[in-house]
């Protein structure tokens, strides 16, 4: 079942961030944003959604509805919770009326750049923001 997150999520929110991005930290350093970001902004707002196992944070973005960061458990990988959570998500966006979700991957995040065209993304650009090559993607709503 996936539900809004609640302030009592913070803690499982933020290990399944570490445990999830865990196997990029020899690659792409220690620090990288969903490790150590702060989700209770996030959860206040009601932009971050959660399942056993998993979570979403989703949000405005100027005309677009962003995909900010899914993760899932190691533990519980191939299950379907990531697209599950990605379909929860896009139909949160598609019900606030937003016609477009974006949201953008670590270049070297490899396995991510396939997943997301099988998801109906489309690569849109890549940049360097925050010392990190990221790869932005779009799907219509």
């Amino acid at each position: 079942m996936i539900r809004p997150a609640t302030p009592d999520d913070l803690a499982e929110v933020t290990r399944i961030a570490r445990a999830a991005y865990t196997v990029y930290v020899d690659e792409l350093g220690p620090n990288l944003p969903p490790m150590v970001q702060d989700f209770s902004p996030d959860i206040a707002a009601g932009h971050l959604w959660v399942c056993e196992g998993g979570y979403i944070c989703a949000k405005p973005m100027g005309k677009d509805w962003l995909i900010e960061n899914v993760a899932v458990d190691p533990a519980y990988a191939g299950q379907g919770i990531g697209r599950r959570l990605m379909l929860a998500a896009e139909g949160a966006g598609r019900d606030l009326g937003f016609h477009r979700a974006v949201l953008y991957t670590n270049a070297a995040m490899t396995a991510n750049l396939m997943l997301y065209p099988r998801l109906g993304y489309t690569e849109t650009h890549r940049v360097t923001e925050h010392n990190l090559h990221r790869v932005y993607f779009a799907k219509p709503l």
